[in-house]
């Protein structure tokens, strides 16, 4: 996949947790498998905050409300900045 596409995927997926289609767990970890399966580009290094949320939501899930909201901020941010695409 190259690494348009994989944008692609994952603005689609940010723009899916935005809009409230995708739950935003599993929306962020949806990013994190396809920035994993790509091997974590470094031109998609932005995208990496997902990976981190839900890793930090597996460890402390008494904060997962916090860590939720956090993804869903993210999320908005990623649409914003990729609006034509």
């Amino acid at each position: 996949m190259t690494g348009d596409a994989l944008r692609d995927q994952v603005v689609q997926a940010a723009r899916e947790i935005s809009t409230g289609t995708l739950a935003p767990r599993a929306g962020a970890a949806r990013i994190w498998s396809l920035l994993s399966e790509a091997g974590y580009p470094p031109e998609l290094a932005e995208f990496r905050v997902f990976v981190g949320l839900v890793s930090e939501i597996e460890d402390h899930p008494e904060h997962a409300e916090t860590y939720i909201a956090d993804i869903l901020e993210e999320a908005e941010d990623v649409v914003a900045r990729n609006a034509a695409t």
